[in-house]
């Protein structure tokens, strides 16, 4: 029988986030936990395959805090080729804009606006606003830098001067398939 194994250490980071993403990774570990003391995985075979990867964000600043520990799953790909992604339980979407207002170069946004795959720019028809956080690449890539510094917006007016520049880690977790047999 095929049995989905989360992995235990990305399991463990119950730091900080809303209570819905909280309660998720809880049930997680809980389940991965039970598996493992129940003896199930006791003859895994040596055939372990990717079946699928989320990306993990942490490096949020303080006034962005409900993005840190938030899991992205692809969603799918723009015109240009990017993925794009969507937060478990919340309306918070990861996508690369090739130019946001027509000028400016390509940037990884993270905001609560989903882009619209009709559209080659100016994503989400706000601009360069409405997000979270950003990163200026050019060309956007496939996916997001797995670690880089990223402007978030670290103020509570959306001034200019509250961009910070911060660290962000969004590490590319996978889910694996294991065969197991009953002992």
């Amino acid at each position: 029988r095929a049995r989905s194994v989360p992995n235990i250490f990305d399991l463990m980071l119950l730091s900080c986030c809303e209570p819905t993403v909280f309660a998720w990774r809880w049930q997680l570990l809980l389940a991965a936990a039970a598996a493992v003391t129940s003896g199930e995985l006791a003859n895994v075979t040596d055939e372990v395959t990717e079946v699928g990867g989320l990306l993990h964000w942490i490096g949020a600043c303080d006034q962005e805090e409900f993005l840190d520990g938030l899991y992205y799953q692809k969603q799918g790909q723009t015109k240009s080729g990017a993925n794009f992604y969507k937060a478990f339980g919340l309306d918070e979407y990861l996508y690369c804009d090739p130019s946001c207002d027509g000028v400016e170069t390509g940037r990884w946004i993270v905001g609560p606006f989903a882009p619209n795959m009709n559209l080659s720019q100016n994503l989400t028809g706000l601009g360069c606003r409405g997000h979270h956080a950003y990163i200026k690449i050019a060309p956007c890539g496939k996916r997001p830098p797995e670690r880089a510094i990223w402007k978030e917006n670290c103020g509570r007016f959306g001034n200019a001067s509250d961009w910070k520049e911060r660290w962000v880690s969004l590490r590319l977790v996978t889910t694996t398939t294991t065969t197991t047999t009953a002992t």
